[in-house]
């Protein structure tokens, strides 16, 4: 159909691609909330370090975009370039954004891009959290042939992922794998009823900002308790991020900053987004001051539960506990959904030298050490 159409690739800035950028997700494969243009603009906006020079590269058909790959360039310690994608760091499901049909000619049309026009000095590209896509690595390794790429593939902590039935009730009797949290839930809300006022609710915009301000506070001191340290998500710049994308899709009335309250004491705080029938369980903090005072309650467990419980109502059709090591999100029914990361790199260096894995491997590690953003497993 498109053989004899010519895409066209170029650099174009992304605070001009909103509207292209969401139609065209919504054509593609890989339409998720970390590569939205929402998502990608406010990592842009706060999150860039002043040595990265992001790289918008898009692909157009009839002037149609059909194809876009988030890029970002940092340099390396002997002036060569490292490559990765504008928001990888700590976020999920990346990589070249495509018009299904035409996935590998888009793909194709980027690369030649990348390194025709915007590569010169290549050290490495190291891509995290890459989605699982044949056609992408297909792509990859055609390049790496034709360019004299060394390509090594490793996995990384998956998210786990639910997918969510009709009913809470028929989730407790067949979503859960573990038999004890099958019971324990009815049983501790009883008790809770019982012995205590339990509340639970969405934050609004009378109270956002309040619950928000308690979100962060508990954060804080749950990282202060577990890491002896008080940087909030290991970024200055992380939680403002957040909160920029939680208010952007308030606005679209996707964001959940759900609170949970036990005899009006704030016992947790959960925030998820509504994104494309999937809610996406960004982070959640606990008042760690009550694990003792309830400790025959899960409060993490729970305030997660009432979340599910609220996206079966919505008809949301799966819930995404994205990475982390927390064995509850399996214990809860999440499967895991692989995340790949790709390095590639020249086979001969800037000085004329073999490159090794090792090598390069250093070089991105120094660079990449200290921007990593570290988020308490839930």
């Amino acid at each position: 159909m498109f053989a004899f159409q010519k895409i066209t690739t170029s650099i174009e800035p992304i605070e001009k691609l909103n509207e292209d950028w969401t139609f065209l997700l919504k054509r593609s494969g890989l339409n998720n909330l970390f590569v939205s243009w929402e998502w990608v603009n406010s990592w842009h906006q706060v999150m860039l370090d002043k040595s990265e020079t992001p790289v918008i590269i898009t692909a157009r058909l009839n002037k149609r975009l059909v194809g876009i790959a988030p890029l970002v360039i940092a340099p390396t310690e002997n002036l060569g370039e490292l490559v990765g994608f504008i928001c990888q760091s700590h976020s999920y499901y990346q990589g070249f954004i495509a018009e299904k049909g035409i996935e590998a000619q888009v793909y194709f049309a980027l690369w030649d891009h990348l390194f025709g026009k915007v590569v010169k000095n290549l050290d490495a590209i190291r891509f995290l959290n890459v989605k699982d896509d044949e056609i992408f690595e297909s792509v990859l390794m055609k390049q790496a042939v034709r360019r004299g790429l060394i390509v090594e593939k490793g996995f990384q902590n998956p998210c786990k992922v639910l997918t969510l039935p009709n009913s809470f009730e028929v989730y407790l009797k067949t979503g859960i794998i573990s038999s004890h949290l099958k019971k324990n839930p009815k049983t501790s809300f009883n008790k809770l009823k019982n012995r205590s006022v339990m509340n639970s609710f969405n934050a609004d915009e009378s109270n956002f900002q309040y619950y928000w301000d308690e979100l962060i506070r508990l954060r804080t001191l749950e990282t202060q308790r577990r890491f002896n340290h008080s940087v909030l998500f290991g970024h200055l710049g992380f939680a403002a991020h957040l909160k920029q994308i939680a208010e952007i899709f308030a606005e679209k009335k996707e964001t959940r900053l759900h609170v949970l309250t036990i005899n009006k004491e704030i016992t947790a705080v959960n925030l998820t987004i509504n994104y494309n029938k999937v809610r996406y369980g960004l982070t959640v903090s606990i008042n760690t001051t009550l694990l003792e005072k309830y400790r025959w309650i899960n409060i993490c467990v729970h305030s997660v539960l009432l979340n599910i419980k609220e996206a079966i109502e919505e008809r949301i059709e799966e819930f995404d506990f994205l990475a982390g090591e927390a064995d509850f999100k399996y214990k809860l029914g999440g499967i895991d959904r692989a995340a790949i990361k790709y390095t590639i790199y020249p086979q001969v260096n800037n000085t004329g030298t073999r490159n090794s894995f090792t090598s390069v491997f250093k070089q991105i590690f120094n660079k990449i050490k200290k921007s990593t953003i570290l988020l308490v497993d839930r």
